[in-house]
């Protein structure tokens, strides 16, 4: 694939994407996936999972992972510099805005930029809540799991992952099991 291509797919996804690590898989599985099949759903999914288990920035890990799929290593550093550059270049605008005082972030406007992101997030996830929880156990486990994100200590979040990880690989055997009497 060309690498200009690449380039400039991620550049404009880099100008565009906003909201987080979250959003921008969202924003990945639109492009990749729905429109420019450069990826099957599949192929989306089990990246994602690789991505999501190794440490560091997920959404930084699938443009490096998609540009190596799509053109080999020149292509996956191309990809992320591409995507990188325009969050990198406003950050330092903003950075030396703020530090010599020609910028002033007041709440309201901290307020206003929260507003924007937060449904961006909220559509991200609900994306990836329909595409990835098919059986209803997994709906039940992505309610419950979310429910215990957001009112309690983040020191549960371990113990529940290790509970759903119990519980699904349960499922999988109980359908393993009804497949193979059938």
């Amino acid at each position: 694939m060309n690498n200009t291509l690449i380039g400039k797919t991620f550049l404009r996804l880099g100008l565009v994407s906003f909201g987080g690590p979250t959003a921008h898989i969202g924003y990945f599985r639109d492009e990749f996936v729905k429109e420019k099949k450069w990826l099957l759903e599949d192929d989306f999914s089990s990246l994602l999972a690789i991505c999501q288990a190794l440490p560091g920035p997920t959404s930084s890990q699938m443009v490096f992972s998609i540009g190596l799929k799509k053109g080999g290593f020149l292509a996956a550093y191309i990809a992320l510099i591409a995507f990188s550059f325009p969050s990198v270049f406003l950050m330092i605008l903003l950075g030396l805005g703020y530090s010599l005082n020609l910028l002033f972030l007041s709440q309201s406007t901290i307020t206003a930029v929260s507003v924007v992101a937060i449904p961006v997030v909220g559509m991200a996830v609900f994306s990836m809540f329909r595409n990835f929880c098919s059986s209803n156990l997994e709906k039940i486990y992505f309610f419950v799991l979310t429910i215990i994100l957001i009112f309690f200590d983040l020191f549960y979040y371990p113990n529940c992952f290790l509970a759903g990880r119990s519980f699904f690989l349960q499922e999988v055997r109980y359908e393993h099991q009804n497949s193979t009497v059938d």
